[in-house]
């Protein structure tokens, strides 16, 4: 069976009477429920949603409790020292302050006494090593003196006989060169560019070092005036002797030989030439021999 569609509902249209009564009856309910919350009272779960003034005053004043029984610091009361208590406390200070002065010269004065005696123990083991130096060239300077004593009749034979004597080849050996003096002055330089000097209290021994070292240097500026010698005197050798003999002086051959070394001239003006100038180098040799024993001499007082 087929259904039958509804009939759409006519909404009924309301009178203004009918209006005005249904607003009354709306307005009188409202009144109503107003009446009934001034009667009844508010639930204790609504009161205690509300916020209670007690309790914010509490909150307040907490704090303020906690404050007051905090501890309080004051300073304390510091009492007026008098002048004789800091004209104490200032004796007291400059006492502290003289007496580390003091300290500290004392302990900057045992300081430079200790490296000075450093300084003197190297110092005399440079001496040591000075004095074995000198006694070896002391040695041989003695010998070169002593071959070219025999100079001046050298050259008597040669001016009588016209050839040179087998000794010449000695002559002209110790005429060549000379043995040099090294001068160990590892302290003494450390002595002056360090101002050591002043570390040494003893004033006879800061004298003796200086004297010395000067002497020592005068010995050295004599030394190289005796090597410009050698030099001039070598260049005679080479001029003078013939290319076998001079071969032969030089390789150390010439004591196999019977005979004196051959000359390339025996013009009397020419070998007093080459003689003065052996001789020049002789007084030179001597003069050194002098100032080593000197200075061994010194050492040794």
């Amino acid at each position: 069976m087929k259904r039958l569609p509804k009939k759409p509902e006519v909404r009924k249209t309301e009178s203004p009477e009918e209006v005005k009564g249904e607003r009354l009856k709306a307005k009188g309910k409202k009144a109503a429920q107003s009446d009934a919350i001034e009667n009844n009272p508010a639930p204790a779960n609504a009161q205690d949603d509300k916020p209670n003034s007690e309790s914010i005053n509490s909150d307040i004043e907490h704090p303020k409790s906690e404050i007051k029984e905090m501890e309080v610091h004051h300073h304390p009361k510091v009492e007026k020292k008098s002048f004789k208590e800091y004209l104490l406390e200032g004796l007291m200070i400059f006492l502290a302050v003289t007496m580390g002065f003091f300290a500290e010269t004392i302990r900057d004065n045992i300081s430079e006494s200790q490296k000075g005696k450093e300084y003197i123990r190297s110092f005399a083991q440079d001496l040591r090593g000075d004095i074995a130096k000198y006694d070896n060239l002391i040695a041989q300077f003695t010998l070169k003196d002593s071959v070219l004593n025999h100079l001046d009749a050298c050259f008597d034979t040669m001016a009588q006989q016209g050839h040179a004597p087998k000794y010449l080849y000695n002559i002209i050996q110790h005429a060549a060169g000379f043995p040099d003096f090294v001068y160990s002055d590892r302290t003494i330089q450390q002595l002056k560019n360090a101002g050591g000097l002043r570390m040494i209290h003893d004033k006879t021994i800061a004298d003796s070092i200086i004297d010395y070292d000067t002497q020592v240097r005068a010995d050295l500026l004599h030394q190289e005036a005796l090597e410009k010698l050698r030099e001039e005197i070598t260049d005679a050798h080479q001029n003078m002797l013939t290319f076998k003999s001079l071969s032969l002086l030089l390789s150390g051959k010439y004591a196999l030989e019977t005979s004196g070394p051959q000359l390339n001239s025996y013009d009397k003006k020419e070998l007093s030439v080459y003689f003065n100038r052996i001789f020049i180098f002789k007084s030179a040799c001597h003069n050194q021999l002098h100032k080593l024993k000197t200075l061994r001499q010194k050492l040794q007082g």
